[in-house]
């Protein structure tokens, strides 16, 4: 019978019950523009990309990845050109208030 196998580890102790916990989705489209859904919480635009940014550095492991990839974002954003954002079509029609190039 294979089932206790799949209950206990390899020391013989159960293991505790698996539980799935749904922690919400989260897209990056482009430069400034993001979705973010937590629970009851629903993100979209600038604040989307800002909650996406927050959770991507507090899922990183390490204080140093953490760092490393803030230094990296903000070196890279303050060497953007200034032109608009470049958003893509589809997205511009799902979300009217999103501005576009042009």
């Amino acid at each position: 019978m294979l089932q206790p196998a799949f209950v206990t580890n390899l020391t013989g102790k159960a293991r505790p019950h698996y539980r799935y916990r749904d922690v919400g989705s989260a897209a990056y489209i482009c430069r400034g523009h993001a979705l973010l859904q937590a629970g009851p919480i629903k993100l979209a635009g600038f604040f989307g990309w800002l909650g996406w940014g927050l959770i991507h550095i507090a899922f990183l492991a390490g204080l140093e990845n953490r760092i490393s990839t803030v230094a990296t974002w903000l070196a890279t954003i303050a060497r953007a050109p200034p032109h608009g954002p470049n958003v893509h079509p589809t997205v511009a029609r799902l979300h009217p208030s999103t501005p576009t190039p042009g």
